[in-house]
C-alpha cells in the first residue's frame, strides 16, 4: 500500500510540475506574441484553459476584481499549483 501511494504522488507532483510549466510557456508567449493564433499557442490554452478557468471564474464574482486590466487568475493559479506542489 505505502508503494502505491509513492507512486501516487509521484505521478501527482509530475502532473503539477508539467502544467506549472506549460503555464510559464503560455506566459513568455503572450509576451512575445501577444496577438498570435496557431498550433502551439492553441494547444497550450487546451492544456492550461482548463485549470485556469474556475479560479477566473470564482475571481470574477468579486467586483473590485472585475475591473482590473490584468487577469489575476492565471498568477493566483500559478501560485495555488506552486503550493500543492510544495506541500505534497
Amino acid at each position: 500500500m505505502n508503494i502505491f501511494i509513492n507512486v501516487l504522488m509521484a505521478i501527482v507532483q509530475a502532473v503539477i510540475s508539467i502544467e506549472l510549466f506549460l503555464m510559464l510557456i503560455r506566459a513568455i508567449l503572450s509576451w512575445v506574441m501577444p496577438d498570435s493564433e496557431g498550433g502551439i499557442i492553441d494547444f497550450l490554452y487546451y492544456l492550461t484553459e482548463p485549470i485556469i478557468s474556475p479560479v477566473r471564474n470564482l475571481l470574477y464574482k468579486i467586483p473590485a476584481l472585475q475591473e482590473l486590466p490584468i487577469d489575476l487568475s492565471f498568477t493566483v493559479t500559478y501560485m495555488i499549483l506552486a503550493l500543492i506542489l510544495m506541500f505534497i
